[in-house]
């Protein structure tokens, strides 16, 4: 979560989780729905990037398999 290839996700997503926090008791309503959105966006980035589904999700993992069985 913290490696420097998803520092740019990780921060994104903590600081749409404080601001989400901060527009649901002082800011618009209009505004705690985009940062909802925001955060959930920012999850979706930093989420198969930790798991390693990340090469799943571009085919680099079919492609290494391929690769090694030949």
């Amino acid at each position: 979560m913290f490696k420097p290839v998803r520092i740019v996700a990780t921060l994104l997503l903590f600081i749409s989780i404080a601001m989400t926090f901060v527009s649901a008791f002082v800011l618009p309503t209009i505004l705690c729905i985009v940062f909802v959105v925001v955060q959930y966006l920012a999850f979706l980035w930093v989420g198969p990037a930790d798991s390693g589904a990340d090469k799943m999700l571009t085919g680099d993992a079919v492609q290494s398999e391929l690769h090694s069985v030949r």
